[in-house]
């Protein structure tokens, strides 16, 4: 900015000598800046779009590449190594074409620019000669009106440079400002509460919900979870069991009907609030790059080292912790890819004795492990549902067997509902379910 400025005030000072010396020539020394200003209009907006587009090959690109790393077993498994490197390559010579664009761009703004600075002074030179032929001007204001140029055209040219950089910050703010621009689908209401300790009472009134218009996932689900009760979810895939819990800490909200905690629409409280009465363990386990300490930090961070040691231990974590190389400051890589399945669960789990939520979702925490792994994270999820309201979405009917409340889903609907012992004597669809489990068993 001081450069512009300086800048700035130079022209103005040559401008005033200019016109002490010769209105003609100064005319002529102005000639061509409105070619500049059409040219830094024209190229700007050329800059600026090339920019962007190779911006976005470049993230698409990098998105694919990175996607293909992450699967790299899956492409070996099938063969589809000379495939994606086709692909890679496609890409790769895409963005490439695009850059040698934008490049191409910028350097033909800086030759026509430095074309004209160079043209421009020999114009006024050839029309001062001839003013001072005809006795209009001396010799002397001549070669004054020579000696200013420089100081006029060296700022265009400033400008021309100035011009590409800020035409390609202008397109990376673009991208930027998409981004801080957008605004979440899920948001706390402004009147929304704030809820400093919760008994656990969900209910579900009503609820419907599509992630599609035209495509209901839930149809009318009602059912009452009642304080530190364990709620167990079963049915086909597709039949609404992940889309329930994932209502529940408001990943989405409802269509129509409403959810409630303790009386509380979910949709009142506010975000932050309602989640950290909340903790999930997943299917797949989610681990960041990092060490353990910092993962099960990850449900209550700041917490003391004896608090992180006993949530391992009631996560039957511990004893596996202490035999890495570092204990509890092992990394555990990106992903978690150093540890284990049942490891890796068992962090999950220890993450959430530590946050000590009231409200607690399994999503299928023991499926896809060895019996092993399986028996100790089943005794953990045994002490971690103590006096909370838990939601299970379990397969294997033998693990939820002991839930208070156990809801059969069927295409959104809530077909039955009961205990085990109620929905083995009643409940035909459990039977059955029931049933061709006995049967695999035993073969």
């Amino acid at each position: 900015l001081t450069n512009i400025w300086m800048d700035a005030v130079a022209v103005l000072v040559v401008l005033y000598f200019l016109l002490r010396i010769d209105i003609p020539t100064m005319i002529v020394a102005l000639a061509t800046f409105p070619i500049y200003l059409f040219i830094f209009r024209r190229f700007s907006d050329e800059i600026r779009l090339t920019t962007r587009r190779m911006q976005d090959e470049l993230a698409l690109m990098s998105g694919n590449a990175s996607e293909k790393i992450s699967g790299s077993l899956v492409v070996r498994a099938f063969g589809q190594e000379q495939r994606e490197k086709k692909k890679f390559v496609t890409e790769s010579e895409k963005l490439f074409s695009v850059n040698v664009r934008r490049i191409m761009v910028q350097s033909l703004n800086h030759m026509i620019t430095g074309t004209l600075t160079g043209i421009a002074p020999l114009a006024v030179i050839c029309f001062g000669g001839y003013r001072v032929i005809a006795n209009h001007i001396t010799i002397g204001e001549l070669i004054a009106v020579t000696m200013y140029l420089a100081p006029l055209y060296l700022p265009v040219q400033r400008f021309s440079e100035l011009n590409v950089v800020f035409a390609n910050s202008m397109a990376a703010l673009d991208r930027i400002f998409e981004i801080l621009d957008e605004k979440p689908e899920i948001r706390s209401r402004p009147d929304a509460v704030e809820l400093e300790k919760i008994e656990g009472e969900v209910q579900f009134d009503q609820v419907r919900f599509n992630y599609t218009e035209g495509c209901p996932v839930l149809k009318d689900v009602s059912f009452t979870a009642e304080p530190n009760q364990k709620i167990a979810l079963v049915g086909k895939s597709g039949s609404g069991k992940t889309t329930i819990i994932s209502l529940i800490p408001r990943f989405y909200d409802v269509s129509s009907g409403a959810i409630r905690i303790d009386g509380h629409d979910i949709r009142d409280i506010k975000l932050r609030s309602l989640r950290r009465h909340i903790s999930m363990v997943l299917q797949d386990p989610v681990l960041f790059s990092g060490t353990i300490r910092e993962n099960i930090l990850y449900g209550r961070p700041g917490a003391e080292d004896k608090k992180i040691i006993a949530a391992a231990k009631a996560a039957n974590a511990y004893d596996f912790i202490l035999k890495l190389p570092r204990d509890f400051d092992t990394e555990v890589g990106e992903r978690g890819a150093l540890l284990s399945g049942g490891q890796k669960q068992r962090i999950t789990i220890a993450r959430a004795f530590l946050k000590n939520p009231q409200i607690l979702i399994f999503d299928e925490a023991t499926s896809a492990l060895d019996p092993e792994s399986e028996r100790l994270i089943l005794e953990a999820m045994q002490r971690l549902v103590k006096d909370r309201t838990t939601f299970i979405i379990a397969h294997r009917l033998s693990t939820v067997s002991n839930a208070d409340q156990i809801l059969i889903l069927d295409e959104g609907h809530v077909v039955e509902a009961g205990t085990h012992e109620e929905l083995t004597r009643t409940g035909e669809m459990y039977q059955q379910l029931f049933l061709k489990q006995q049967i695999n068993q035993n073969y």
